[in-house]
């Protein structure tokens, strides 16, 4: 498997489960669900679909289906215990976009939510954990990319044919989303071989407008369930390119988004970007995904790097990770794992420019931030072998966030990093580290629930899932849940 990203439960009660979704070499993305409580492995697993023509799934990501989705914004302050009347009203459950990508530049994205396999009363009868009541449900929504790749020209030798290729076989090797704060088709951000990033939105086929629209939409009905896993077509959904992010000449390895406060209450929309020469980019595209052009609209804005770190590692940056920081307006982190072993973050402070006509707040169109790097901290030797997959997730105190960190070595890793960006200082201590019992670990993902509760889940040649045990919101242990 190469790559993994968790569901967050339906709800805030102890025992709702998790869900684990995974992709891997075959072209199959997988689904299951971890029970909540930590007694037993996972349940209820389920193909969810395959790439065209089985091509790998080299990365996925989930992006909630709410404005801001994905950008992981930190609170304004540091929340405070949950009240008993607000965990017995949870909301319903949400919805996410899944998206999925990896060979032949193959990119795909899929609908997952929770639904009930039957009420609570109805599993306590018949003697099953309130976990089984809940279940996953995908759907595909579209698809992007084609075994036919241009420059291709088959001929003829002996009694068979062989492609004869003038182009590359280029591939995408990670992919990141949000959804806009405005509103709005959820946006991918897909990193590939050839050194490029493209930033492509999820538009409704209703968006599109005269032949090119309709002839689109007929290739949609058209597209042989084979190609599509088995499922049914995707019902007008596809993939318009907005912007290109290009610095990088060589192959990018890792790419992640997160939205940042700026002192005035603006949101920035901050990218990172990491690649096989060791560099890091750091990109602000606030504006190129804040504009409102028409449907249909053909428009792709061309964006630069706002700031780049040329030898952030000795060799390849395999993956990133960005998160703003709670209490800290205008700061966010960045952290890398890549070949030389090197856990490293990097802090950053966004400045909001004066807007165009005295708008704010809202990331819309033509509204510029300005990115600076204030600190930086990097620990060698963070692991025995590559680091493979890097999470931020929220921090157990104001101004920290939890960094997770995976390795060929077969070790789990959890770091606390202390950003002061007032001060242009950055730490990061190790508090707590586990064996992975599946090896060649690939990625990791996490999240924190209400409770301020992180959970951890590494994929590899399986997937085990860790709980952070948090000590007094210092430091703690890893415990094992569920392996698989």
């Amino acid at each position: 498997m190469h790559t993994v990203a968790i569901v967050p439960p339906p709800d805030d009660s102890p025992g709702a489960p998790a869900g684990v979704l995974t992709g891997s070499e075959d072209g199959v993305v997988l689904r299951a669900a971890a029970r909540g409580d930590g007694l037993g492995d996972f349940f209820d697993p389920a193909e969810v679909g395959a790439h065209v023509g089985g091509a790998a799934v080299r990365a996925i990501a989930l992006v909630p289906d709410v404005p801001g989705g994905g950008l992981k914004l930190p609170p304004a302050s540091e929340p405070a215990e949950p009240s008993a009347a607000s965990r017995q009203t949870s909301p319903p459950p949400p919805s996410y976009t899944l998206l999925t990508a990896g060979a032949k530049e193959v990119l795909h994205a899929w609908r997952v939510s929770w639904e009930r396999a039957g009420s609570a009363s109805a599993s306590a009868a018949a003697g099953t954990p309130p976990a089984s009541a809940w279940r996953l449900r995908t759907s595909l929504l579209a698809t992007r990319g084609s075994l036919v790749k241009p420059g291709h020209a088959e001929w003829t030798k002996g009694c068979g044919f062989v492609a004869a290729s003038v182009a590359s076989d280029q591939r995408y090797m990670d992919v990141a989303g949000f959804a806009p704060l405005a509103g709005g088709p959820a946006v991918a951000l897909a990193a590939s071989s050839e050194g490029a990033v493209a930033a492509m939105a999820l538009e409704r086929g209703d968006s599109r407008r005269g032949a090119a629209g309709e002839a689109s939409a007929r290739a949609d009905r058209n597209t042989p369930a084979s190609a599509r896993g088995g499922r049914a077509p995707p019902s007008g959904y596809r993939w318009r390119t907005i912007a290109d992010l290009r610095f990088h000449d060589r192959p990018v390895l890792a790419v992640d988004v997160a939205g940042v406060f700026a002192a005035d209450g603006a949101v920035a929309v901050v990218a990172a970007t990491g690649a096989t020469d060791g560099s890091m980019a750091i990109w602000e595209m606030s504006s190129a995904v804040g504009e409102k052009d028409s449907p249909g609209s053909g428009s792709v804005r061309a964006l630069v790097p706002s700031h780049v770190t040329r030898s952030a590692h000795q060799s390849g940056v395999n993956d990133v990770a960005v998160r703003g920081v709670a209490g800290a307006a205008g700061g966010f982190v960045a952290a890398s794992g890549g070949d030389d072993q090197v856990a490293r973050a990097e802090v950053f402070r966004v400045t909001a420019e004066a807007p165009p006509g005295g708008s704010r707040g809202d990331g819309a169109s033509g509204r510029r931030f300005r990115v600076v790097s204030v600190a930086r901290v990097a620990t060698p030797f963070a692991h025995s072998s590559a680091i493979k997959g890097v999470w931020l997730g929220r921090g157990a105190r104001a101004g920290t966030l939890t960094l997770a960190t995976t390795s060929h070595d077969q070790r789990v890793r959890v770091w606390t990093v202390a950003s002061r960006v007032a001060e242009d200082a950055v730490t990061m201590t190790p508090s707590a580290g586990a064996f992975v019992e599946c090896p060649e670990p690939e990625s990791l993902d996490g999240f924190v629930d209400n409770r301020g509760c992180a959970r951890v889940v590494v994929c590899g040649r399986g997937v085990q899932m860790f709980d952070l045990e948090v000590a007094r919101g210092v430091s703690g242990s890893l415990a094992r849940r569920v392996s698989s």
